[in-house]
């Protein structure tokens, strides 16, 4: 596709005037021949009477036998008669060629008028009554009373002409309708294109280039021209590779043209780095589709999407993305620190208490803290802030808890934690209740000494419903836990609070053993 392709009226005007310029050329052709016809019929006679005349004007003519005799060797065209008269008019000799049945008769008057005019250099015309024209002319025989009289049938001589000029208007009748159907064809195929080029010219923010197999270009867009700074003229006919930044981008792209060929099938989009006339890098994002006309002919058009702004938009987006982890992972550590170093003034606070009720209450707010640490210390490890592994976050914290509460591993823990990715915070507030009713295993639920087993089961029986199971082998709740009839104390007043915080219903009793039960919506 290039900006010379004619338009419809023009391709209209250049068909009108073919069709004038045939018509002229077959009439011209047609009255040079006419003309000729009958100058040759014209010639003929005069050149043939002037001939018989002097021929036979040697011979003694006494009959008409010696005249038919010497007429009888001359070879005549068809419609042709010889007559021979003397001077009142009477036909000494008559001959035409074959006998032809079509002759002609002049009346003495019209004899006369021809011997008046017997030395005119132009024969006569004359019409028979049987309607057809005969050309006629009229010689004297030489020092002797006798005429020589050639005619021949003009009608006859022009039915060459008569034919030609039937064959010249069927054949301008067949080229003008098989020019207007051609015509009618180029001229919807050109709309079509018409309208497809003027689609894609009016498309000012898209780029589209038309180019050859081997990369020629044929077409380029205004926004073509704006993206890379090449006018039209500039890069018609110029290899599409000249704007490739890298020999790498060269190959691919002879590649993509060899596969489009061979395969016929659109490719994928490639994102590559550009330059435009400035030197200028552009990140474009280029469709690929190949067009095959009737002919067979192959033309590769692209579509190039400008995603410059777009790659540095994500860049900075990425930027400040890395940003704000390393912000995170500052704040997670610095909290974490924070928490070692409240951690770590508790239990100082309590090796220095007397009374050890108080000092056991510092020694549980110490390990509430260090359970919280143990999710800063994930969430500061991990890629993303939003969610945690529940099986990493709950086996790392029962095993903390087991190796502070149980050096000795006299109880025994199985755990059968189902892994999800769950929110952050909705897994603290799991966390800090696994952790209450652990620390509370080891405190109360085995006799100093005792050995015993613990059940920790985290499952998904249900979508998006968590089931938390805690389960131990000891010596089970108080009845007065289990009837009311005594106040929570604020390990119990504390996981009921986060049970209501989760929405999450709460279950226990006894079963050889203390026995939790959680449903919580995930």
């Amino acid at each position: 596709m290039n900006r010379s392709q004619v338009t419809p009226s023009q391709l209209r005007l250049t068909y009108v005037l073919g069709l004038f310029i045939l018509a002229l050329l077959f009439t011209a052709d047609l009255v040079k021949t006419r003309a000729k016809i009958l100058n040759d019929v014209e010639v003929g006679l005069v050149n043939g009477t002037y001939v018989l005349a002097k021929m036979i004007g040697y011979e003694p003519v006494v009959s008409s036998e010696p005249v038919l005799e010497f007429l009888g060797n001359i070879r005549l065209e068809p419609l042709t008669q010889i007559t021979v008269m003397d001077t009142a008019f009477n036909v000494i000799a008559e001959f035409s060629e074959n006998n032809s049945p079509r002759h002609i008769r002049l009346s003495e008057s019209e004899l006369i008028a021809l011997i008046a005019d017997h030395n005119a250099h132009t024969p006569k015309v004359f019409t028979s009554a049987d309607g057809n024209e005969w050309v006629l002319k009229l010689n004297h025989l030489q020092d002797k009373p006798y005429y020589v009289l050639m005619a021949s049938s003009r009608t006859f001589a022009l039915e060459t002409f008569y034919q030609r000029f039937a064959i010249y208007a069927f054949l301008m009748v067949l080229t003008a309708v098989v020019g207007y159907l051609l015509l009618s064809i180029q001229l919807r195929l050109l709309r079509s294109e018409t309208r497809f080029r003027t689609m894609i010219d009016d498309i000012a923010d898209i780029p589209i280039q038309g180019f050859a197999p081997d990369g020629t270009v044929v077409y380029w867009n205004k926004a073509s021209a704006e993206m890379y700074g090449y006018t039209e003229k500039e890069m018609i006919g110029r290899p599409i590779q000249d704007i490739m930044s890298l020999d790498e981008n060269r190959q691919n792209l002879n590649l993509i043209l060899d596969t489009l060929v061979r395969t016929k099938e659109s490719t994928e989009p490639i994102h590559w780095s550009l330059t435009n006339k400035d030197g200028a890098l552009v990140e474009a994002v280029t469709y690929f589709t190949l067009l095959t006309d009737a002919a067979g002919k192959h033309e590769i058009f692209c579509i190039d999407v400008n995603v410059s702004e777009l790659v540095q938009a994500q860049r900075r987006i990425q930027d400040l993305l890395d940003e704000k982890e390393m912000i995170l992972k500052e704040v997670h550590h610095r909290i974490k620190n924070n928490m070692n170093t409240i951690a770590g003034m508790l239990w100082l606070q309590a090796d220095t208490m007397k009374d050890k009720s108080a000092a056991q209450a510092l020694l549980d707010a110490q390990g509430r803290i260090m359970n919280m640490m143990v999710l800063y210390n994930k969430l500061f490890r991990s890629a993303q802030f939003t969610t945690l592994s529940v099986r990493e976050f709950i086996e790392d914290m029962i095993t903390h808890i087991r190796t502070s509460q149980d050096p000795s591993e006299r109880i025994e823990v199985t755990m059968t934690i189902e892994d999800a990715e769950i929110d952050s915070k909705k897994l603290q507030t799991i966390g800090m209740i696994v952790n209450e009713l652990m620390s509370n295993v080891y405190k109360y639920a085995f006799p100093l000494g005792a050995e015993g087993h613990v059940l920790v089961s985290m499952t998904f029986d249900e979508p998006g419903m968590l089931r938390l199971e805690i389960h131990d082998s000891g010596k089970g709740l108080p009845d007065e836990v289990l009837d009311g009839s005594i106040e929570d104390g604020f390990g119990m007043m504390l996981i009921r609070m986060l049970s209501e915080q989760l929405e999450a219903t709460m279950e226990m009793g006894n079963d050889k053993g203390a026995r939790f039960l959680f449903r919580i919506p995930i």
